[in-house]
């Protein structure tokens, strides 16, 4: 019993980690036996693969194709469809409505009878009053020795013939206010209908100026230095003079364009900007409102803000003019050419900022004729319009678009016409033997 204790006590018993890892290696031994084929099993075989035959890939490019038809069919069908409404939800909308409309003729009657003008500033910004003019008198050399001022009266319908004498090349009158309008030695004062007051035109405002006294010209035949400034025009905001002169001139019919800045310290700081031979009463200046553009002699204009001319006579051109619009932005410009010039006459807008042209009237040579009366028209107040003759026809067009639409044609040669500052009136010219006028119903 004691030897049995002994060997027992001797005996070196595990510890429970050693038997945990005992365990665990004969199960891992198990597993991996369990794995391990047996050499009576056999191994087995890979998969093969499909293989595609060239007939499938070609059969495939055909389905493609086939498919790509069709979307193209189903495409140009729907863009039919498409276009097909489009087509007719355009017929239930309705037309947009052609805002240019021509007014009604209520009326067309005579108020002077007589061989008169009318100038650009024949209206009363009330549209109640008119002035014309005619030349009275001859020279001996022929010339009218001076021109005399009718105005009529809408109000009242009377007619008021004013004596008034004024050099015949002497600038257009023009209205002061709507019952004062000046001439070149008269303001007339129709404030009282019951009598007409005359008052001596004061000169120009010259402040600034003081130099035009220094334009002088040699005069050939008194060997004389002589102040030889011509048709002076003071622009709106009162910064340039414009005027011409044989100042710097080769001979005594050359007559040059200039412009003298307002306090200009010498008369190097004159702006000469083109001259002409012949008549001194042939030209004119006239500026727009906002004193920016200058239009003179044959269709001149000058930007006095660059200083430099943007429309200047183009070959062949007898006679042209311009008329501003009241805004101060287009021009409408007047010209007639010479005989063997492919075009005999035009009329165009010309927008003063770009220079873009919109043509309104071409003429060519043959169908120009000896009876063709002077191309002439003016501007409606808001700039919008413009009224034109074409010998026995008077016109409407559109600015902004070109479009034009014949107002009226007669018997009768339309000359000189003006729309009033309202737009309900429109006076022309019969040559040599009346002054008619046209109301409006709009």
């Amino acid at each position: 019993m004691a030897m049995q204790n002994a060997k027992i006590k001797n005996t070196k018993i595990p510890s429970v980690k050693t038997l945990a890892k005992s365990r665990a290696k004969t199960k891992t031994s198990a597993a991996a036996a369990s794995l391990k084929p047996t050499t009576s099993e056999a191994a087995p075989l890979p998969r093969p693969r499909k293989k595609i035959y060239p007939k499938t890939g070609i059969l495939l490019v055909i389905v493609l194709i086939a498919l790509a038809i069709a979307c193209y069919f189903v495409w140009q069908k729907n863009k039919e469809l498409n276009l097909m409404a489009e087509e007719k939800l355009n017929e239930t909308v309705q037309k947009p409505i052609d805002t240019f409309v021509l007014p009604k003729i209520a009326s067309d009657q005579v108020i002077f009878s007589g061989d008169y003008k009318l100038t650009n500033n024949a209206w009363s910004s009330d549209s109640q009053k008119a002035f014309v003019y005619q030349f009275s008198g001859q020279t001996e050399e022929g010339d009218p020795e001076y021109k005399s001022y009718s105005i009529f009266n809408f109000t009242t319908n009377t007619t008021t013939a004013i004596e008034i004498k004024d050099n015949p090349v002497s600038p257009d009158a023009y209205w002061i206010d709507n019952n004062n309008f000046a001439t070149e030695k008269r303001i007339v004062d129709l404030s009282n209908p019951e009598q007409v007051a005359l008052k001596v035109a004061a000169p120009a405002t010259l402040k600034g100026f003081e130099l035009l006294d220094k334009i002088k010209y040699l005069d050939p035949e008194t060997k004389k230095e002589i102040n030889d400034v011509n048709h002076l025009s003071i622009s709106p905001d009162g910064k340039n003079a414009a005027f011409f002169s044989r100042y710097n001139s080769p001979d005594a019919v050359t007559f040059r364009f200039y412009i003298l800045p307002l306090n200009a310290k010498s008369l190097d700081e004159l702006v000469s900007i083109g001259n002409f031979t012949g008549s001194n009463d042939t030209t004119y200046f006239v500026w727009t409102k906002d004193s920016r553009y200058l239009t003179f002699y044959n269709a001149n204009i000058f930007d006095a803000v660059n200083k430099k001319i943007i429309l200047a006579p183009s070959e062949g051109l007898v006679d042209g003019h311009v008329i501003f619009s009241p805004d101060s932005t287009t021009a409408l410009i007047f010209r007639d050419y010479a005989e063997n010039n492919p075009l005999a006459r035009e009329i165009y807008l010309m927008n003063l900022a770009d220079g873009k042209k919109t043509d309104i009237l071409s003429i060519d040579k043959y169908a120009f004729s000896d009876n063709s009366q002077a191309l002439d028209g003016n501007f409606s107040p808001n700039s919008k319009y413009i009224i034109y003759n074409n010998d026995n026809e008077l016109w409407l067009a559109e600015v902004m678009t070109g479009k034009k639409k014949r107002l009226v044609t007669g018997e009768n040669f339309y000359t000189s016409p003006r729309l009033s500052p309202d737009g309900t009136k429109i006076l022309y010219v019969v040559p040599h033997k009346e002054v008619r006028l046209i109301k409006l119903g709009w």
